[in-house]
């Protein structure tokens, strides 16, 4: 019976103490879900005033400057859509893998793109808004390749890349 006491004990221990990782988890997943170009709530709700965020375009201080660059992204496509294929969670740090599906009249001929990447995501110690947000993703495979003339190069050097890697 002892047995069965500690057992549960540590159940909800657990649950107790993972509690705010699955809400932050929810948050993120939310986030990623429900902005859009015309949804941009989700975004100031989600960042601290003052977030560093970082991307393979460029690095934003503070909450505006990430808002202004979202709205334009989000904007400028016909689509953006995340799906989240899995997180790793360490206190207040959340690393996502994800694949996002992006369409723009301007590339591709408006099909979609398919990019996989990750986010690093730490949560301000007590509190449930990102103070940190770096993506990692191919930005090349995002839209140089899909530029007319310039597509051609970017792919004609990886597959060169992935040949002299595959014949070692």
């Amino acid at each position: 019976m002892k047995y069965i006491y500690a057992v549960c004990f540590l159940f909800l221990f657990n649950s107790i103490l993972f509690a705010g990782d699955n809400m932050r988890s929810e948050k993120i997943r939310r986030y990623y879900t429900e902005l859009t170009a015309t949804n941009m709530g989700p975004l100031r709700d989600f960042y601290t005033d003052d977030v560093q965020f970082i991307d393979p375009v460029g690095q934003l201080q503070g909450l505006e400057a990430v808002y202004n660059y979202t709205k334009k992204m989000y904007e400028a496509a016909t689509s953006v859509k995340f799906e989240i294929l899995n997180e790793v969670v360490d206190k207040d740090t959340h690393v996502i893998r994800w694949k996002m599906y992006f369409q723009s009249k301007s590339l591709n001929g408006n099909e979609p793109i398919i990019v996989p990447g990750m986010s690093w995501i730490r949560f301000r110690a007590g509190l449930d808004k990102a103070e940190f947000h770096e993506d990692s993703f191919d930005v090349g495979a995002m839209v140089y390749e899909h530029v007319p003339v310039v597509g051609y190069f970017v792919r004609s050097i990886k597959n060169k890349f992935k040949h002299e890697s595959q014949n070692k």
